[in-house]
């Protein structure tokens, strides 16, 4: 059989036209789960970690931020995992984000990640059992701890399970995606803190893709640490009791001298804008004291579930079901996804967009783009 150019070209106009269909509201779950790994290898330069529809958070593992293949943090084929970050970059071909990367570990504290063919140099962790579905991730680590994570709109949800013992979270605010053609500094000036009630927050702003870029997160523990570290730039511990730092290139790590005593919940909320804007991503009922190890698999479950079905209703259901099932992993989250403008452009007490139809707005080549008018 063959196509002429007429037939492919009315069939791209179909598919253009198809795109801009407002979302069916009747989806349902197909049988199933799509492949979250297509495009996690080779150059494909896209992450397997949970995010929602425009949600602000893209958590997920990082694995590499040394070479062109590990844009977006992650690269199927690494062995070893260097942590968790909030926020990823997915099939752009240029590297950016990975903000607040949390590594859950035993052991002594290792505070750099050292070389991918060496993991025992540092903190990364080889790693088994790695399973990725629609808004949530979870991977066991050669420390043992077994990890899981999910995302509301604003907020990142950790939940970490460790062997009986003591146990540690390092907060590496130093993180970021390197290139043999950026400048020194690449953070300018960042700071730490840890308030009264053991809420902790942080700021930096970062020369990458993005030049001047600001994040702001405000991180909580279900399970108040035992004790907390500082380290400043050049990875100089700070004096006991020191509940603040500033400096370019910094890190914290949280102690527990039993970490397997019950499962350790964090929950983590970013902002561009402002500290106040990363605080204001909790509500009162996720707020300290409120929070326990149950609460991961309640965030959203079924908001998860319904806002992928409405993206992947949108998938062309003339493809057959095998490749429908690996396609749909790479068109809806990427077009659904705010650009970094947009995301720039939008302050953190704004409504998110719940269960809203995106209208369309002509872009290059005629092609349309979703926007969000609620930001």
């Amino acid at each position: 059989m063959t196509i002429d150019r007429r037939t492919l070209l009315s069939s791209s106009t179909l598919a253009l036209f198809a795109s801009a269909v407002p979302w069916r509201l009747d989806a349902r779950p197909t049988a199933t789960a799509p492949n979250l790994f297509v495009g996690t290898g080779g150059d494909g330069h896209t992450y397997p970690g949970p995010t929602l529809p425009f949600g602000r958070v893209q958590l997920g593992p990082d694995t590499d931020v040394e070479r062109w293949a590990t844009c977006s943090g992650y690269h199927h084929g690494d062995s070893s995992i260097m942590g968790f970050s909030h926020t990823h970059l997915s099939g752009t071909g240029i590297g950016d984000m990975l903000d607040v990367l949390v590594v859950p570990s035993t052991g002594p504290v290792k505070l750099i990640a050292g070389p991918l063919d060496n993991p025992d140099a540092g903190y990364r962790q080889r790693y088994s059992n790695e399973i990725a579905e629609p808004g949530s991730y979870r991977v066991t680590l050669e420390s043992g701890v077994h990890a899981e994570l999910t995302t509301t709109d604003r907020t990142g949800w950790h939940r970490y399970t460790y062997p009986k013992g003591p146990g540690h979270v390092l907060i590496d605010l130093s993180h970021l995606i390197l290139d043999t053609s950026d400048h020194a500094p690449l953070v300018d000036e960042a700071s730490l803190s840890i308030d009264a009630d053991g809420t902790i927050t942080g700021s930096r702003r970062v020369f990458r893709w993005a030049k001047g870029r600001r994040i702001h997160f405000a991180l909580q523990c279900a399970r108040r640490p035992d004790r907390v570290t500082f380290y400043g730039d050049g990875d100089a511990e700070q004096p006991a009791g020191t509940t603040q730092v500033s400096g370019k290139r910094l890190k914290m790590a949280l102690h527990w001298n039993d970490a397997g005593a019950a499962p350790i919940l964090l929950r983590c909320g970013i902002s561009g804008v402002d500290v106040a804007g990363a605080r204001a991503t909790s509500p009162p009922k996720h707020r300290i004291g409120t929070l326990t190890a149950r609460s991961v698999p309640l965030v959203s479950v079924g908001r998860r579930r319904s806002a992928w079905c409405r993206s992947r209703a949108a998938a062309p259901t003339s493809v057959p079901s095998w490749p429908r099932r690996s396609i749909t992993r790479s068109l809806p989250p990427r077009s659904s996804r705010m650009s970094m403008d947009a995301m720039s452009a939008s302050t953190d007490r704004s409504t998110p967009c719940r269960g809203a139809v995106p209208p369309t707005a002509p872009g290059r080549y005629g092609i349309p783009i979703a926007r969000c008018t609620r930001y």
